[in-house]
């Protein structure tokens, strides 16, 4: 069999099972959503950041906003708007003591992490490593 009539095929399969109610962006939806998952992010306050947590907004997706302050409320609001569940979590990427206790912060109060996205500062390269780490 060809790549090409695999392809077709795998298709044909995938659009038999779609209800005929459902749009296909429903179906993409079904497929692809992120629905009833929880992404943490830093760095969202602005720019690629910003633009990731409201891509995964869209996508379904419960949105943790890492930030130094409550004060930025712009992307927060973008996703309230959406009708999201979102969260601005204090936190100063520079200070690894604040890193280091983030996730228990977030466990704390009741948040189970799907996604973590890192976006913030190159200063903050190890924030990563430290949330992975600390989520196990």
């Amino acid at each position: 069999m060809t790549r090409y009539a695999f392809s077709t095929l795998a298709s044909r399969s995938h659009l038999a099972n779609m209800s005929t109610s459902a749009s296909p962006q429903d179906y993409l939806s079904s497929l692809f959503g992120l629905s009833g998952k929880t992404a943490l992010i830093t760095g969202a306050t602005r720019g690629i950041g910003a633009s990731m947590a409201l891509a995964l907004a869209r996508a379904g997706a419960d949105v943790l906003l890492v930030q130094r302050s409550t004060e930025n409320t712009k992307t927060h609001d973008q996703i309230k708007a959406l009708g999201r569940k979102v969260e601005i979590v204090v936190c100063d990427l520079a200070d690894k003591v604040q890193v280091g206790g983030l996730i228990a912060k977030v466990v704390e109060k009741g948040h189970v992490l799907d996604i973590v996205v890192n976006c913030a500062s190159p200063r903050t390269h190890l924030v990563t490593l430290i949330l992975l780490r600390n989520r196990s």
